[in-house]
């Protein structure tokens, strides 16, 4: 889901994390937490079960998710009035439809309330799903129309700030920008190009730009490498979705060293605020988000014997700790 949705009218945070094998996770409320380890030892899975832990999806690492939420039913009704299609008695988005009544008779109802509504507060997001945001989507025909899809949003703010952050990011180390074809039809579709458009031409030297320049010299995003689809996804979605938690499977994949390093320092710019989960298994992803956000950051190290996890933390102020040793900060260890 998703738009502006600070959700002032309801706020979920995650506060404690208790592993199958008993081990107790603290997070606060703007935690960085970097799961690492060796392949099949179900580093994906201990994400995806705080992504989708209230649901019936299968547990097998994580035994008990323990949340904070607070808020006002007024106030959230509000946030969905402003970033979901209101039908007279239901609100609806991306697959998703509820009736006003049922939020009611839900609010107070803590357990049924996260049940129902988790998936508001949370944004997932593994390879595959991140390479299919930064493709073509269905267009939409109203500017007040809900968005289903990073590019909704975008093709709204397409002089607005969103576009103009991802773009200046993308364009430090891709020397590309994303731009929408404005052209209505059934797909709504960005392209890349090294050059972008005035906000200062006049409407018709813009429609000119984008068909003599854009689309006739550019490349469509579906087309797009990996690395760079991977990082539209990534990015745009931590720009656009104010989803308080983030859950994001290996990030750094599709993209070299230096690119996976800008990005840590991207993704820790614009998630102030916010839970993030991670699982990486590039050494440089951690070092880059250590040095970036030290006193943010949890790794917890996940190992398999057997048919047993262990889990290992190292917490946030032994995480400074050892940044601030020169030994250990660039040793191997």
């Amino acid at each position: 889901i998703l738009n502006k949705l600070s959700w002032n009218g309801k706020r979920i945070t995650i506060k404690e994390i208790k592993t199958i094998s008993w081990v107790t996770i603290p997070i606060w409320p703007d935690d960085i937490i970097v799961v690492v380890g060796p392949n099949s030892v179900w580093k994906s899975q201990f994400i995806k079960e705080i992504a989708k832990f209230f649901t019936d999806f299968k547990k097998k690492v994580i035994q008990e998710l323990k949340v904070e939420y607070s808020g006002d039913i007024t106030i959230f009704k509000h946030r969905l009035i402003n970033n979901f299609s209101f039908k007279g008695v239901s609100y609806s988005s991306f697959n998703w439809d509820i009736q006003e009544a049922y939020i009611d008779q839900r609010w107070s109802d803590n357990p049924v309330f996260l049940k129902a509504f988790y998936s508001l507060f949370q944004k997932s997001l593994d390879t595959e799903s991140r390479l299919w945001i930064a493709k073509s989507t269905d267009a939409i025909w109203r500017a007040d129309a809900s968005s289903t899809h990073i590019f909704h949003e975008f093709y709204k703010s397409s002089f607005g700030d969103e576009l103009k952050k991802l773009n200046e990011y993308m364009y430090k180390w891709f020397k590309k920008y994303l731009i929408n074809d404005p052209k209505w039809g059934k797909k709504l579709s960005f392209y890349t190009h090294s050059e972008n458009y005035s906000e200062s031409l006049s409407i018709d030297d813009y429609y000119r730009f984008i068909e003599e320049v854009v689309i006739k010299e550019g490349t469509l995003s579906d087309e797009e490498g990996d690395g760079l689809k991977s990082f539209i996804g990534v990015v745009g979605s931590c720009i656009v979705g104010s989803h308080n938690i983030l859950c994001i499977d290996e990030p750094e994949s599709f993209l070299h060293p230096p690119q996976a390093e800008f990005l840590w320092k991207i993704i820790c710019e614009i998630s102030l605020g916010k839970q993030l989960f991670l699982t990486t298994h590039s050494a440089d992803f951690v070092r880059g988000i250590v040095a970036n956000s030290s006193s943010r950051v949890k790794i917890v190290r996940i190992m398999r014997e057997g048919n047993f996890n262990t889990f290992n933390v190292l917490d946030n102020s032994q995480v400074y700790e050892f940044l601030s040793d020169p030994i250990l900060k660039y040793s191997n260890i």
